[in-house]
């Protein structure tokens, strides 16, 4: 009995034994293989077809009514062409409204300058032009050479007035000038008949009263004489007054023309100005592809909507560029992906067994990380370049921007034990560090 149950213990140990011996030599052995053999890293990332160059957004600066739509979403453009053509009504109006007021100041100006020079008619230069109408022009100059006679007439007809009030006040100094020689003779026989009265008097040939009577009339031809001598003076100051005031009136018509022109021609500049931009605004009207490629993700469809400045109305996707591959690199990755590193691209669109990986380089990583404000978050952009031509016949002309690709950018090789190991080996080292 006892032997019997020695036998039983022991066999239970063996089978015990050879058991734990069996998983030693598993374990031994698979961690040797994991020690030894060594397996390709990959970082991977998601990305999307793009073009190289980029698409061109196609935008109106002024904006405005939409006339006529000449495209649609997927047609294939050439550079130049015409997409869509905007309201031309108030660009034109706007144009003509800023044509009439050059034509108007433009035909002004040459009225000034004809008066600042003297000139009695306007004359235009051999080589003269005019933006807009020139029936209107012409109009407007028959309307400012009859304001400039006008003024003319005006003029002449105040240096006249100015010119008769000074021959009739020196008519007036002739009369007061014969006067006051009549009083200095009359006053002079007076005087020369007092000498001998006064001889009489003295001789009591004459009574008194005759001598006072002549000192009487000497004085008053002496005080007459005197206001005539004032007049005469104040007559001067009249001529001279009234010869300064036709001096002025050339001065004061002068300044103000010089003015007036001074003003329009600063008005004429900015007119200039709004006409350039007027005109190349019209130009602008029809909406023409900035290169060749194809139309995509168009947000206008209606004849009559408004196009606010600068709203992108749809893109051009170019044709002819290289197609490239963009991947956005997890920032806890970025330190193991290097321009010039290899990936292998699949495209998740085409089916995965008839679709070969094709090797893509990485020639552009960019500086900074950037934030996705949609998710909220960060990535690096990648850009590969790929052989299209490594793709089946039939799969090329399938291969347009905006389809997806998963992207494995290729990594140092580790070992197998290394998988197992470091994420333990980095949690022990993150908890030994806590405080």
């Amino acid at each position: 009995m006892a032997d019997h149950q020695a036998t039983d213990s022991w066999g239970i140990r063996s089978h015990v034994i050879a058991g734990s011996v069996l998983i030693a030599l598993l374990f031994g052995v698979v961690g040797s293989w994991a020690a030894a053999s060594d397996i390709a890293g990959a970082v991977v990332a998601t990305g999307q077809v793009v073009v190289e160059s980029n698409t061109k957004k196609v935008q109106h600066r002024e904006g405005g009514l939409v006339a006529e739509l000449l495209v649609r979403e997927g047609d294939r453009v050439a550079a130049g062409q015409p997409l869509l053509r905007m309201d031309a009504t108030l660009p034109r109006a706007n144009l003509e409204v800023i044509r009439n007021q050059l034509i108007e100041l433009t035909a002004r100006r040459l009225r000034l300058e004809a008066m600042r020079d003297g000139k009695n008619e306007i004359v235009l230069s051999v080589d003269f032009q005019v933006a807009g109408d020139r029936l209107k022009f012409d109009e407007a100059l028959r309307a400012e050479q009859t304001l400039l006679s006008a003024q003319r007439d005006l003029k002449s007809q105040k240096r006249k007035q100015l010119k008769e009030q000074v021959a009739q006040i020196r008519q007036e100094m002739k009369g007061l000038t014969a006067q006051s020689a009549s009083r200095a003779a009359q006053l002079q026989l007076i005087s020369q008949e007092l000498v001998g009265v006064h001889d009489l008097a003295a001789k009591k040939l004459v009574p008194v009263t005759r001598v006072m009577a002549l000192e009487r009339d000497a004085e008053r031809l002496n005080g007459e004489g005197g206001e005539l001598t004032a007049s005469i003076a104040q007559s001067r100051n009249k001529i001279a007054e009234t010869e300064m005031q036709m001096t002025q009136l050339e001065a004061d018509m002068l300044a103000e023309t010089l003015t007036e022109l001074r003003d329009v021609s600063a008005k004429l500049a900015e007119l200039a100005e709004r006409h350039v931009a007027a005109e190349d605004q019209l130009r602008h009207i029809d909406v023409l592809a900035p290169r060749a490629g194809f139309v995509q993700e168009m947000t206008i469809h209606t004849i009559g909507g408004v196009v606010n400045p600068g709203e992108t109305m749809m893109l051009i996707v170019p044709e002819e560029d290289r197609l490239i591959i963009e991947a956005r690199i997890d920032p806890q990755h970025i330190d193991q992906v290097a321009t010039g590193g290899k990936a292998f691209v699949r495209f998740s669109a085409f089916s995965q067994k008839t679709t070969p990986e094709l090797v893509g380089t990485i020639y552009s990583l960019s500086a900074d990380a950037t934030l996705d404000e949609t998710t909220g978050q960060s990535f690096y952009l990648a850009r590969l370049q790929f052989d299209r031509e490594a793709l089946p016949v039939d799969l090329r002309d399938r291969l347009v921007p905006g389809m997806p690709a998963e992207v494995y950018v290729q990594t140092g090789e580790r070992s197998v034990l290394s998988y197992f190991v470091k994420p333990l080996t980095d949690q022990l080292a993150r908890t030994f560090r806590e405080e």
